[in-house]
């Protein structure tokens, strides 16, 4: 598969990185930056001078891992170049202008999609999420200030994909921005907490090959456009 990633920030750069660990090598990206990202002599990639050519390439799948706010426009352009399949990072988007359009038109087109929820394959956590009672979320994060948009967007974004991936809605989330990293969840009888130094890429890698395996296969992903909306919704009413 011709794989394409608009945007090498942080998240752009890692799923690169995993991207050549599940063994992709045909690999192309743009990001607006020229950051000039290489993953190495051993893993070259094939960067394009603008987002229009890159889409002229015409690649299988596209990775959307620019800022959230051009999250719309960039899938829709994926689309006008005839991608199979599509990978938005979270949060889909800030509001729902162009989202029940996207939605209707990569249905359309029978485009395989799926919006980031690495924190599924955290060991553990379906487990946990199959046990009765109210779920509860608690996190400390240590994200940077200039990196922060709200806690929605950042830290619950996560917390609500998993509440409804379990069909929850009894549910209570309280998150912050505070060091060290502190993350923990409880359902029922059972807790799981992550201090520290944990190992996240693991999540993210487990993620990307699903996605792939679903792509290849052309068989629906774990959190489609339409899931990540139900979220996008009420994450929206929260912030109102």
């Amino acid at each position: 598969m011709r794989i394409a990633i608009i945007g090498l920030g942080s998240i752009g750069r890692r799923h690169l990185r995993n991207l050549w660990t599940l063994g992709e090598r045909d690999i192309q990206a743009y990001d607006n930056e020229h950051r000039g990202f290489s993953t190495g002599a051993d893993t070259p990639l094939w960067e394009h001078a603008s987002a229009a050519s890159l889409w002229a390439s015409k690649p299988d799948v596209a990775l959307i891992c620019t800022p959230s706010e051009y999250h719309i426009q960039h899938a829709n352009d994926a689309l006008d170049a005839g991608v199979k399949a599509l990978f938005i990072e979270k949060p889909l988007s800030y509001s729902m202008d162009g989202v029940v359009e996207l939605q209707a038109r990569a249905s359309a087109q029978r485009v395989i999609t799926m919006v980031a929820c690495q924190w599924r394959w955290r060991p553990g956590v379906e487990e946990l999420l199959k046990q009765p009672g109210l779920l509860a979320f608690r996190a400390d994060v240590p994200i940077a200030a200039g990196r922060r948009t709200t806690l929605h967007w950042d830290v619950d974004w996560h917390f609500v994909d998993l509440a409804l991936w379990n069909g929850s809605s009894d549910y209570v989330i309280v998150s912050s921005y505070n060091d060290p990293y502190d993350v923990e969840m409880r359902h029922g009888g059972m807790q799981m907490r992550w201090i520290g130094d944990y190992d996240a890429n693991k999540d993210y890698v487990a993620e990307m090959g699903h996605f792939l395996r679903c792509a290849r296969e052309h068989i629906p992903t774990g959190n489609d456009i339409a899931q990540a909306r139900a979220t996008l919704e009420i994450l929206l009413e929260r912030e109102g």
